[in-house]
């Protein structure tokens, strides 16, 4: 069980520092982020979704990982930066 915590954990901190990394240009089609994340390998798409809070417009990607995590990427639309 430690060990799986363990591996858990470091799956978690991998993946945050590798999504702050991603850069995407501004105004960016929802399809061209999907090919630049499958370009990337950063994992199965499995779903995606348009939203717009307070005026600004995300995309919101739903990826499964290589090592089995289900990972959401939201990209700013407007400046193409991926947001927490």
């Amino acid at each position: 069980m430690q060990k799986f915590l363990v591996i858990f954990f470091f799956s978690l901190f991998f993946l945050a520092s590798v999504t702050k990394a991603l850069e995407f240009p501004a105004g960016v089609s929802l399809d061209d982020a999907v090919k630049q994340l499958n370009a990337e390998k950063m994992g199965k798409v499995l779903s995606t979704k348009t939203e717009t809070i307070e005026g600004k417009t995300f995309y919101l990607i739903k990826i499964l990982t290589g090592e089995g995590i289900i990972q959401y990427i939201k990209i700013d639309v407007q400046t193409g930066k991926v947001v927490e």
